[in-house]
Formats: structure tokens, sequence, C-alpha cells
């Protein structure tokens, strides 16, 4: 039996009687895209906050690989190869996109305070980054401050910035936000790809991207989870409609 990369079990939250999540269990596993949707306030948030590491679970626990890290703080969590991007970026505006890319090499190596010497002098270095922004299509935008990115381009940026972890698992939140239509199929593109890196476990709110990428999806609702299937199922599943994606045709 195929054994899950990700696996989130029985993770339950409350602050004071509101309860955030309850018995959320997800499996992520090779190759897979695995979106998480649900109307806002459900819990989303909540939930990949526990997974990365950034507030502690209540009951259930969190097991990446055959290592549970339910008790591992962010950083070692980040270590053992989990990446999360997109909800808060990571990029340093005043610095190169190059330099971006090689800062999160360093910082995947232990080698974060060697940053400021001289990168034109670590020829391995360099020619790893270029490599992780060749995969997001932006090697021609490499020595240009990131502040100058577009919104577009700074998603890609943080993508390229994701692989140079090379990561177990991404965690993506909401990497189709701002992008408009034109921007979102773009992203799509680069997602479709990503997945044969490492698997992602995707929280995106535009039904067009999840419908297009993802094999398996969860929705969660009152922080429960109410379904997990394929997109046809999600798509045919009348409590999903009721709960979130309406009734019309889909």
């Amino acid at each position: 039996m195929v054994s899950p990369i990700l696996s989130i079990q029985n993770l339950s939250k409350k602050f004071g009687a509101v309860i955030a999540n309850e018995d959320v269990s997800i499996d992520l596993y090779q190759d897979e895209i695995h979106g998480l949707i649900g109307p806002n306030g459900a819990g989303k948030s909540t939930l990949i906050k526990q997974i990365s590491g950034e507030i502690k679970q209540d009951s259930g626990k969190i097991v990446l690989g055959e290592n549970e890290i339910s008790n591992q703080p962010v950083f070692q969590r980040a270590k053992m190869g989990l990446a999360r991007s997109f909800q808060v970026s990571s990029i340093i505006p005043s610095i190169t996109v190059l330099e971006n890319v090689i800062l999160a090499i360093q910082g995947n190596l232990g080698q974060t305070f060697k940053f400021w010497k001289p990168v034109s002098k670590n020829q391995e270095l360099i020619n790893a980054a270029h490599g992780y922004l060749d995969q997001v299509d932006l090697k021609l935008r490499m020595f240009i401050l990131a502040s100058e990115l577009s919104h577009g381009e700074r998603r890609k940026l943080e993508i390229s910035m994701a692989l140079a972890l090379e990561p177990k698992v991404f965690l993506l939140d909401e990497p189709m936000a701002g992008l408009g239509a034109a921007g979102s199929k773009v992203m799509t593109k680069q997602l479709a790809k990503l997945k044969s890196r490492a698997p992602i476990l995707l929280i995106e709110h535009d039904m067009d991207a999840i419908f297009a990428l993802a094999d398996r999806i969860s929705v969660l609702v009152y922080g429960r989870i109410i379904a997990t299937g394929t997109v046809d199922e999600i798509r045919s599943n009348a409590n999903v409609k009721e709960a979130y994606l309406g009734s019309e045709d889909l």
C-alpha cells in the first residue's frame, strides 16, 4: 500500500469557544495536488498554520514521510522538507531576483550568513539559482531588483525560492490571489509542472484553477471536512453544492 507523503490525522483546534478545526484528516500522496477549498472562515488558514507549525494543534498529529512533526518548530519542519509559500512573501525587495534565490539555496544548506560574500565568486550557487529560475521562466529577469517585478512575477519568484528548498511537500496558500485571469492561467501551468517535484496541498478560491489542477479535493466547512474526492465527485456532491459551490451546474 502506498503511504502518504504528508498525513494530517484528526487535527483539532479551538480558540476559546470557537471551533476552528475539528477532527480534520487529509492525506497527500506523491505526484498529487490536493486542493483544499471552503468558504471564508471555514478554518483553512488555521489548518495550514498548524501544519507549518505556526500554531499548536489541541489534538491530532501531523506526519511527514515517516516522521511525526506535530511538535516540531517552524524552522525544523522546513528543514525536514515542508515548504510554505504565498500567504506571506519571503522575497527581499531590495536585492535582485538572482540574489533572492541564492539566499534560499544558502538557507537550505545552512549557509545563510555567508550570503553577503560576493556571489559572483560562487559559480556553483549561481548555476543552481539559474536552474531554479529557468523552471519558472524568470531567468531573463534575474538581474533586476525584486521590487521591480510584477505581481505575477513575484509569485513565480516565490515558486523558484520554494524549489530551492528541495522540499518534500509544498503548502501553497492562494497562489492565484491578485493575478487576474491571464496570470491565473500562467500560474496554473507552473503549478501543474511543480507537482512532479513534490506534492502540493493547495488552498485556493479560484475554482477554475482548482478544478484544472487538483487530483483530489477536500472541502472544509465550519472547521470540518465534509467531503474528499476527485473533481467530478466534488462537483456532483450535494452537500458540497449546498454548503459552498452553490446549486448551479459546475
